[in-house]
Protein backbone atom coordinates (compact mmCIF):
# COMPACT_ATOMS: atom_id res chain seq x y z
CA UNK A 1 0.00 0.00 0.00
CA UNK A 2 1.26 3.20 -0.69
CA UNK A 3 1.94 6.68 1.52
CA UNK A 4 -0.72 9.12 1.56
CA UNK A 5 -0.33 12.94 2.25
CA UNK A 6 -2.70 15.02 3.32
CA UNK A 7 -1.03 18.78 2.43
CA UNK A 8 -3.13 21.64 3.70
CA UNK A 9 -6.22 22.64 2.54
CA UNK A 10 -5.90 19.70 -0.02
CA UNK A 11 -6.93 15.93 -0.02
CA UNK A 12 -5.52 12.41 0.06
CA UNK A 13 -3.71 11.96 -3.05
CA UNK A 14 -2.13 8.60 -3.53
CA UNK A 15 1.51 8.39 -4.40
CA UNK A 16 3.04 6.61 -6.96
CA UNK A 17 5.87 4.28 -6.50
CA UNK A 18 8.42 7.34 -8.11
CA UNK A 19 7.00 9.73 -5.38
CA UNK A 20 7.10 6.83 -2.21
CA UNK A 21 10.72 6.20 -2.86
CA UNK A 22 11.57 10.00 -2.90
CA UNK A 23 9.43 11.18 -0.27
CA UNK A 24 11.78 8.00 1.92
CA UNK A 25 14.76 9.58 0.69
CA UNK A 26 14.23 12.54 1.83
CA UNK A 27 12.87 11.87 5.75
CA UNK A 28 15.79 9.56 5.83
CA UNK A 29 18.20 12.53 4.71
CA UNK A 30 16.78 14.95 7.43
CA UNK A 31 16.45 12.97 10.20
CA UNK A 32 20.51 11.92 9.44
CA UNK A 33 23.04 13.56 11.16
CA UNK A 34 25.85 15.23 8.99
CA UNK A 35 28.89 12.99 8.83
CA UNK A 36 31.31 15.33 10.49
CA UNK A 37 28.94 15.64 13.53
CA UNK A 38 28.78 11.54 13.45
CA UNK A 39 32.16 11.78 13.45
CA UNK A 40 33.85 14.24 15.73
CA UNK A 41 33.73 12.69 18.95
CA UNK A 42 35.91 9.44 17.51
CA UNK A 43 38.10 11.91 15.27
CA UNK A 44 38.65 14.10 18.47
CA UNK A 45 39.90 10.95 20.27
CA UNK A 46 41.94 9.69 17.98
CA UNK A 47 43.26 12.73 17.87
CA UNK A 48 43.60 13.13 21.56
CA UNK A 49 45.31 9.59 21.69
CA UNK A 50 47.84 9.93 18.85
CA UNK A 51 48.84 13.05 20.92
CA UNK A 52 49.34 11.78 24.44
CA UNK A 53 51.15 8.64 21.92
CA UNK A 54 53.70 11.16 20.60
CA UNK A 55 53.97 13.01 24.57
CA UNK A 56 54.92 9.50 25.71
CA UNK A 57 57.04 7.93 23.35
CA UNK A 58 59.42 11.53 23.43
CA UNK A 59 58.92 12.32 27.29
CA UNK A 60 62.50 12.95 27.81
CA UNK A 61 63.28 15.03 24.77
CA UNK A 62 59.64 17.41 26.10
CA UNK A 63 60.94 17.54 29.50
CA UNK A 64 64.45 18.49 28.37
CA UNK A 65 63.18 20.94 26.03
CA UNK A 66 60.55 22.59 29.29
CA UNK A 67 63.53 22.59 31.56
CA UNK A 68 65.51 24.85 29.01
CA UNK A 69 62.63 26.78 28.44
CA UNK A 70 61.76 27.67 31.91
CA UNK A 71 65.40 28.36 32.99
CA UNK A 72 65.72 30.59 30.00
CA UNK A 73 62.70 32.38 31.21
CA UNK A 74 64.01 32.39 35.02
CA UNK A 75 67.31 34.04 33.51
CA UNK A 76 64.79 36.62 31.64
CA UNK A 77 63.37 37.37 34.33
CA UNK A 78 66.30 37.92 36.45
CA UNK A 79 67.82 40.24 34.15
CA UNK A 80 64.80 42.81 33.84
CA UNK A 81 65.52 46.12 35.72
CA UNK A 82 66.09 45.99 39.40
CA UNK A 83 63.05 48.41 40.16
CA UNK A 84 60.59 47.18 37.50
CA UNK A 85 58.60 44.65 39.28
CA UNK A 86 58.37 46.91 42.29
CA UNK A 87 57.44 49.74 40.45
CA UNK A 88 54.65 48.06 38.19
CA UNK A 89 53.17 46.77 42.12
CA UNK A 90 53.11 50.58 43.33
CA UNK A 91 51.14 51.85 39.98
CA UNK A 92 48.76 49.32 41.18
CA UNK A 93 48.13 50.60 44.48
CA UNK A 94 48.30 53.72 43.09
CA UNK A 95 45.12 53.03 41.19
CA UNK A 96 43.74 51.06 43.56
CA UNK A 97 44.16 54.28 46.38
CA UNK A 98 42.21 56.13 43.08
CA UNK A 99 39.75 53.32 43.31
CA UNK A 100 39.01 52.38 46.86
CA UNK A 101 40.12 55.86 48.61
CA UNK A 102 42.13 52.45 50.86
CA UNK A 103 45.56 54.16 51.53
CA UNK A 104 47.94 50.62 52.90
CA UNK A 105 50.94 52.61 53.25
CA UNK A 106 49.15 54.58 56.15
CA UNK A 107 47.77 53.37 59.85
CA UNK A 108 44.34 52.17 59.80
CA UNK A 109 43.80 53.80 63.64
CA UNK A 110 42.74 50.69 65.37
CA UNK A 111 45.31 51.61 67.72
CA UNK A 112 44.34 54.80 68.67
CA UNK A 113 40.71 53.57 68.95
CA UNK A 114 42.23 50.56 71.38
CA UNK A 115 44.69 52.80 73.06
CA UNK A 116 43.69 56.39 72.76
CA UNK A 117 44.46 58.98 70.28
CA UNK A 118 47.63 60.05 72.52
CA UNK A 119 49.25 56.88 70.53
CA UNK A 120 52.21 58.02 68.05
CA UNK A 121 52.36 56.99 64.46
CA UNK A 122 55.19 54.58 64.92
CA UNK A 123 52.91 52.67 67.40
CA UNK A 124 50.25 52.84 65.21
CA UNK A 125 51.81 51.05 62.64
CA UNK A 126 53.40 48.45 64.61
CA UNK A 127 49.97 47.95 65.84
CA UNK A 128 48.67 47.61 61.99
CA UNK A 129 51.69 45.27 61.34
CA UNK A 130 51.05 42.64 64.38
CA UNK A 131 47.52 42.10 63.31
CA UNK A 132 48.72 41.86 59.70
CA UNK A 133 51.14 39.04 60.76
CA UNK A 134 48.56 37.05 63.21
CA UNK A 135 46.59 36.73 60.34
CA UNK A 136 46.18 33.00 59.07
CA UNK A 137 45.45 33.25 55.23
CA UNK A 138 43.74 30.40 54.12
CA UNK A 139 43.95 30.62 50.43
CA UNK A 140 47.23 31.89 48.05
CA UNK A 141 45.80 35.06 46.93
CA UNK A 142 45.34 36.13 50.72
CA UNK A 143 49.02 35.22 51.73
CA UNK A 144 50.15 37.41 48.82
CA UNK A 145 47.62 40.26 49.75
CA UNK A 146 48.95 40.22 53.75
CA UNK A 147 52.21 40.57 52.21
CA UNK A 148 51.99 43.06 49.96
CA UNK A 149 49.91 44.96 52.84
CA UNK A 150 52.72 44.48 55.37
CA UNK A 151 55.44 45.58 52.54
CA UNK A 152 53.11 49.00 52.06
CA UNK A 153 53.07 49.74 55.99
CA UNK A 154 56.42 48.95 56.29
CA UNK A 155 57.02 51.56 53.44
CA UNK A 156 54.94 54.31 55.47
CA UNK A 157 56.68 53.40 58.51
CA UNK A 158 60.06 53.73 57.01
CA UNK A 159 58.45 57.67 54.60
CA UNK A 160 57.45 59.05 58.61
CA UNK A 161 60.96 57.70 59.58
CA UNK A 162 60.13 55.38 62.26
CA UNK A 163 62.43 52.79 63.08
CA UNK A 164 62.56 49.00 62.34
CA UNK A 165 59.93 46.96 64.06
CA UNK A 166 62.20 44.36 66.55
CA UNK A 167 59.75 41.66 64.62
CA UNK A 168 60.61 42.58 61.17
CA UNK A 169 63.78 41.07 59.33
CA UNK A 170 65.93 43.60 58.13
CA UNK A 171 65.70 41.96 54.48
CA UNK A 172 62.08 43.11 54.89
CA UNK A 173 63.07 46.42 56.22
CA UNK A 174 65.51 46.73 53.05
CA UNK A 175 63.12 46.12 50.51
CA UNK A 176 59.70 48.45 52.00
Amino acid sequence: MGLELMPDGKTFKKLNATQEKALKRYYKRSQDKPLIQDLSLPIGLAVAGTIGAIAYIFKEKIGEEFDKQKEDFTTWVWKLPQGILSWSIEQGFDIGKIITGIDLSKPSGEAAEVFGPDVNICSQYEYDLINLRNRDPFWPWEKIAVGTAIQQKLSGMKKNGCSKPPFIDQKNWNRA
